[in-house]
């Protein structure tokens, strides 16, 4: 589940390989109770001139600092790729060729005007984007064989330097569309995060409360550092490992009345999200009970058994906590209505559009399928990066794309599904490993199908089809679709191959 909302068709192949060495196994906690914690440590911001051996490089540093740390850090506030990477550049020379291999990348890509799911040397890319490839993977390849002696370190230079050289390598990674590796690299980097916080020998709570009570032991780890190791932990959960039990939490975390950030907010759907990512594989391993926040049918249980059971108590449950926190989200995000444009007007867009797609099931009408291309549409038309047709941008996380491919995939108005990949197919995007442009060609294919069977603009439920799987593979952009049809799933369709 992606966000509250199911995406197993997401998982691609799986791969073995890792760039950097593995930590120790840590042992399993059980966590109740989430607390925010405020920021700790002193920030300074570095300066835009290390050292660096070529003008090429030097070049494409401030390409990164400029054009690609903004991109990366969206609409939230964060210091991760604007300031402590670039810290990093300052003193670790892994960090300043994985900076510039960075840079590089992004401006082949800027330079050919596609997705950013292939490589500028195939065909299409001109030779100045192809020589800026070239360069790219040379300097990544010089910050690789650098970062071979972090294991050789002393704490905390250690620590600092293995997640600094998980979150380069698994972003790199990802731009090229290297899934695998990239996958790799940052369930490395999250593990060894959550063996860190076993030094806290407190009362059981969440895994990333105990990591943030620890924050003051670290000048390097703070909330924007755990924030962006939580989310990716997402993408090895949606993409590659559902079943990470050893970090299981045992409850949803307690809302506060008012939310005091943007951020805060944030961070508690985060949680609430996690929680349901590590519930469902737990919860019914052998896949008898099928528990969809986006497609639930209760009366598909067979009740009264123990999974039954468990698996209603989890969605009652579910939806008091994500009800909890829209009210405590509600007067920060009626506040930023005011002032359209704005970052914060952004975030608060973008969190609610994260929200929304967890109460389809339950909303009565389509209101909110309306209203998520609705906020869709004003976040990628007021966004500068994205406004600019054809213009691709790449995040780090998932989150515009998931939710306009579940109004696509969902809403019963053939109309509004239509806008949903019509915004994706306008302002194409990547986001961690989802490509924008391979959800426009799968959805777009569904509904050409279901498109004969539309009676009075609506599609009947007996008409729909629905993602049984998705083996994708970013480099080759090909998709295997295994769709079925019908309101029970029980009629599989033979699998399509498709390309973009």
């Amino acid at each position: 589940m992606c966000a509250g909302y199911e995406c197993e068709w997401l998982l691609p192949r799986r791969g073995k390989t890792v760039l950097l060495p593995k930590p120790n196994e840590s042992s399993s906690t059980q966590q109740a109770v989430f607390t925010h914690f405020p920021r700790t440590g002193v920030y300074i911001q570095p300066s835009s001139s290390p050292h660096f051996d070529t003008e090429i490089e030097r070049q494409h540093f401030m390409i990164f600092q400029t054009r690609t740390a903004p991109e990366l850090t969206g609409y939230f506030d964060s210091s991760v790729w604007n300031r402590k990477v670039l810290q990093a550049c300052h003193d670790q020379e892994y960090a300043r060729h994985a900076v510039v291999a960075l840079g590089a990348v992004w401006k082949a890509q800027d330079i050919r005007q596609t997705p950013p799911t292939g490589f500028p040397l195939g065909p299409g890319g001109s030779q100045e984007a192809k020589a800026l490839y070239a360069f790219a993977l040379k300097e990544y390849g010089r910050a690789i064989r650098l970062m071979r002696d972090i294991p050789k370190q002393q704490d905390p230079d250690r620590l600092r330097n293995t997640l600094m050289s998980s979150l380069l390598t698994t972003c790199f990674e990802s731009y090229i569309g290297n899934q695998e590796l990239a996958l790799s690299q940052a369930e490395l980097g999250v593990n060894v995060l959550l063996g860190w916080r076993n030094e806290c020998q407190e009362a059981p709570v969440d895994d990333w409360t105990r990591i943030k009570r620890l924050e003051h032991k670290s000048t390097f780890i703070d909330d924007d550092i755990v924030g962006v190791f939580v989310r990716m932990d997402f993408q090895v959960m949606t993409f590659k490992d559902r079943r990470r039990a050893k970090y299981r939490t045992k409850a949803f975390p307690k809302i506060p009345a008012l939310f005091t950030s943007i951020n805060e907010a944030r961070l508690y759907w985060d949680l609430v999200i996690r929680r349901v990512f590590l519930w469902y594989p737990a919860a019914h391993p052998t896949g008898s009970v099928m528990l969809k926040y986006a497609d639930v049918n209760c009366n598909s249980i067979t009740k009264g058994t123990t999974p039954a059971q468990k698996a209603i108590e989890e969605l009652n449950d579910f939806q008091k906590v994500t009800k909890d926190w829209y009210q405590a989200f509600l007067p920060i995000f009626e506040q930023t209505r005011s002032c359209p444009g704005t970052k914060d007007h952004l975030a608060a867009s973008t969190l609610m559009l994260r929200y929304l797609p967890s109460r389809f099931k339950g909303s009565s009408g389509t209101r909110d399928y309306h209203r998520v291309v609705k906020l869709a549409r004003e976040i990628l038309e007021t966004d500068g990066r994205s406004a600019a047709p054809g213009k691709v941008v790449f995040t780090f996380e998932t989150t515009m794309v998931i939710g306009l491919l579940v109004v696509a995939t969902r809403c019963p108005e053939l109309d509004v599904c239509r806008q949903a990949i019509a915004l994706l197919s306008k302002h194409p995007r990547r986001e961690g490993l989802l490509d924008s442009m391979m959800v426009v060609k799968i959805v777009t294919w569904m509904l050409d199908q279901e498109e004969e069977e539309v009676v009075d603009g609506l599609i009947p439920k007996s008409s729909r089809l629905r993602i049984v799987r998705n083996d994708f593979d970013l480099k080759e952009r090909k998709a295997v679709l295994h769709c079925s049809k019908g309101e029970g799933n029980d009629k599989p369709l033979p699998p399509v191959t498709l390309w973009w």
